[in-house]
């Protein structure tokens, strides 16, 4: 579907849902700043963006692929955007992700999406309003959109948050679970994913906020600006929720090596106690003629008097030297 809405510099009209036929006349109109959204589109319409606005063929290919990585590339008469985000609630399959493409040029702004991204719901529903940014040119629609788009990583950043401290309650508490283990991993890919795609947008805003491209005018630039700083933060955000991660399954190995010491020891000790009493038993059960206390009829509870005191004894030594 391709929807084309249009806003007069001159008269201040929002002209919506105009016609692939009208797109020819008014992109020659100096007086009109063009908005042309291709949403999930036919093979057919995603043509139009070579028979209609001569872009480049490569990047009409990487808007034909559904899985692309942000980045920014520069022509003579528009810019080519690839912009990644996230979609909330994740769960146990994972965070949405949504891509982004677009063309920026001075007076029109072409976006490409396969699936639906609300940045671009609200600002259609700005234009039917008369309330978008379309009014002020492409940039600030540009700017507009993504930077909704953008701010979608917040709660998923959230996500993360919460979860991580849920981590870390179970492990003040008892070890982690086998499924609490299986949770972390999958946290980790998840984080690993929205971290990956922070960072690649960042580049992108770098680019746009500081390199004085053409169309982009200072203030615009600003703008920019600020969705960069929000970028950088997000990636900072992540890089901390990873580290904290890693602090969690170091201590989860530190707490689960103790408790396998412990283990090791308290058997240790059991083993050591027992071979004096192993040595007396065996002795007392060779076959021999003549045992002392043998004929003795104490005898049994002297040797289990004197098995007693040996493993008291060893007892009261491990415990001063604190092994038990």
């Amino acid at each position: 579907m391709i929807r084309i809405d249009a806003y007069n510099a001159v008269d201040g009209r929002f002209l919506v849902e105009r016609t692939v036929e009208q797109l020819p006349q008014d992109l020659e109109n100096p007086d009109l700043y063009l908005w042309v959204d291709f949403d999930n589109p036919t093979p057919d319409e995603a043509m139009l963006l070579k028979s209609v606005f001569n872009l480049d063929a490569l990047a009409i290919e990487d808007c034909m692929h559904p899985r692309q990585a942000p980045k920014l590339e520069t022509f003579n008469a528009y810019h080519f955007f690839i912009v990644q985000g996230s979609l909330p609630p994740c769960d146990d399959d994972g965070c949405g992700s949504i891509t982004l493409k677009g063309f920026l040029a001075d007076r029109y702004l072409i976006t490409y999406h396969d699936e639906p991204i609300p940045g671009i719901e609200n600002s259609r529903r700005g234009i039917l309003s008369g309330n978008c940014r379309l009014r002020e040119g492409a940039a600030y629609l540009a700017y507009e959109i993504l930077d909704q788009m953008i701010d979608m990583y917040m709660p998923v950043l959230d996500f993360f948050d919460r979860t991580i401290e849920e981590l870390e309650q179970t492990l003040s508490k008892s070890l982690i679970s086998d499924a609490a283990a299986q949770d972390y991993l999958q946290l980790s890919r998840q984080l690993l994913d929205v971290r990956r795609g922070s960072v690649r947008n960042q580049e992108v805003f770098y680019q746009l906020s500081h390199s004085g491209l053409k169309f982009i005018e200072p203030q615009e630039a600003r703008l920019f600006k600020d969705i960069y700083d929000h970028v950088i933060r997000m990636v900072d955000m992540s890089e901390y929720y990873q580290q904290t991660l890693r602090s969690i399954l170091e201590i989860h190995l530190s707490l689960s090596s103790n408790r396998t010491n412990q283990v090791a020891q308290m058997l240790t000790v059991v083993a050591t106690i027992m071979v004096p009493l192993y040595i007396i038993t065996g002795i007392y059960g060779m076959n021999f003629t003549y045992i002392p206390l043998a004929s003795n009829p104490y005898g049994f509870y002297i040797i289990i008097g004197l098995m007693v005191v040996i493993a008291g004894s060893m007892i009261a030594g491990f415990r001063m030297r604190r092994w038990i």
